[in-house]
């Protein structure tokens, strides 16, 4: 499944990335504890956040077996839509700091940090420093993400299934 999310240079990015890693994060995401540990439907699942320079998209994947599909399907879901009631002060805290952790880490490799340094310069026309990217990290806050949640459009989503029968959207 696949949903329009901010461009880069939109303000609401920024929580918008914090909610994606709430989802689909780590091991403590939602999908992998909703979909993989409590009920076993798949191996592997995850959803991730592209910002982009004119468009941002959400992704969202499931590989699991043809008689297991529709659950997943509708699981993956009903996690999606439960982010609008909003999240926890825990799952923040654990999100923030895979992120930051993950800013940390790719200032450590040259390569990452060229990549970072090119993305920021193609999708918002300057580049930050890692300071300026933990700052705002480090800014955001509860309220501001489930105030974003709350008032999330995300339209109509884009599905794509495979497999022996189709599956009911």
């Amino acid at each position: 499944m696949a949903w329009d999310a901010p461009k880069a240079s939109d303000e609401d990015m920024l929580l918008e990335r914090v909610a994606c890693r709430v989802l689909s994060g780590s091991s403590s995401g939602r999908l992998f504890t909703e979909v993989r540990q409590k009920r076993s439907l798949c191996y592997s699942v995850g959803a991730s956040y592209r910002a982009g320079r004119d468009d941002g998209a959400i992704s969202l994947y499931a590989g699991t077996t043809p008689d297991r599909a529709q659950e997943t399907l509708d699981v993956c879901k009903a996690e999606f839509d439960r982010m609008r009631s909003g999240i926890t002060a825990e799952e923040l805290s654990r999100a923030l700091l895979g992120l930051e952790s993950e800013v940390v880490m790719g200032g450590e490799s040259s390569s990452a940090r060229a990549s970072t340094l090119a993305v920021d310069w193609f999708a918002l026309g300057r580049v930050r420093t890692l300071q300026e990217i933990i700052t705002e990290l480090r800014g955001v806050t509860l309220d501001e993400v489930n105030g974003h949640l709350a008032g999330r459009v995300h339209g109509e989503s884009t599905l794509v299934t495979m497999g022996p029968e189709p599956l009911d959207s």
